[in-house]
This record gives C-alpha cells, structure tokens and sequence, in this order.
C-alpha cells in the first residue's frame, strides 16, 4: 500500500491490484477500501479533490436547481420557426429528482 500511494496510484488501480494480490486478495468492498485509502493520503500529506468536496443534501422542497439553455437552428416542426433561437428553461428539485423543462421565446424574468 505504502509504494501504491507513493506511485501516487488512483484509488480505483489500488483496489483492482489488492483483489488480484495473490497470497491474501482483498474481499471487501469499495467504499471501505477507499475510505481507508483517504485516510493513509491524510496521514501522508497528499491530499486529492475528492476529500475536499462537501456533498450537500436538503430537505423536502428546500434545494430547486434552474438553468437556462439556449437552442439555435433546431428543426422545429413549423418551417417558419426553423431559424428562430428558442431558449430552454430546467427547473430540477433535488431531492426528488423531478424535472421540469420548458421552451420559451425570450430568457426575460417576466418569462421566468
């Protein structure tokens, strides 16, 4: 373990090799092996992105995610609108993973 994280191998390679280790192959599963994985990288100093994300989770009706789009020379089925630029609006509630999208003419906030 010691000269993977030296190599500076990804935690995914680390944990193909420990399986194929053929006197005592690792049986576990990924996520422990990986947690332990973070922690030897602490205690060494080597730090990676993943343990500096903070993964934010909501309440019921508290998280809505909105994004607008735009959508340029699409074939709309009308062939005076062909040419025309429509503009996608995506609401995503978060902890429901329900979706909504809308397609409008303009992205004003009256349209909003």
């Amino acid at each position: 373990m010691t000269q993977w994280l030296a190599h500076g191998l990804s935690s995914a390679r680390m944990v193909e090799l420990a399986r194929a280790y053929p006197e005592h192959p690792y049986q576990g599963g990924n996520t422990t092996f990986f947690t332990y994985v973070r922690r030897r990288r602490r205690q060494g100093g080597q730090w990676t992105l993943r343990d500096a994300t903070v993964r934010v989770e909501g309440l019921l009706g508290k998280f809505l995610q909105i994004d607008w789009g735009a959508v340029r020379d699409f074939p709309f089925s009308q062939a005076e609108h062909s040419s025309e630029t429509r503009y996608c609006f995506a609401a995503w509630l978060k902890y429901r993973r329900a979706i909504f999208v809308s397609f409008q003419q303009d992205m004003r906030e009256e349209t909003l």
